[in-house]
């Protein structure tokens, strides 16, 4: 989830071997989760909705969704507050795109 249309248009591209959704808000994000079990959500911290530590936090809160590995992206500095949400993982933008496959290979399928 990203607020920045071009950002969720590359994720589908970069990440073409897996199964990509992408949303630019968090309205509804509960009711396609339950519809739509990824193994990983990559979520924005600051979209323009809401704030994406909280809805991580939610999330990770709720056991139909807390098994749900969950990195973090921020193009501002990464608060105590947000690492303190349950996520799985940091990326911050601008980003290297092989450390970010890598983060998700670690994270998704354990190394």
């Amino acid at each position: 989830m990203d607020d920045e249309p071009s950002l969720c248009e590359m994720a589908a591209l970069i990440f073409d071997q897996y199964q990509v959704l992408t949303l630019e808000e968090s309205s509804g994000v509960i009711g396609i989760l339950t519809s739509f079990q990824p193994d990983i959500i990559l979520l924005d911290i600051m979209l323009g909705d809401t704030d994406g530590s909280l809805l991580c936090r939610k999330l990770k809160s709720n056991p139909a969704f807390s098994h749900i590995p969950i990195v973090l992206m921020t193009a501002a500095f990464i608060k105590e507050r947000d690492k303190e949400c349950g996520a799985d993982g940091f990326i911050e933008k601008p980003f290297d795109l092989g450390a970010v496959n890598a983060l998700i290979e670690l994270i998704t399928k354990g190394g």
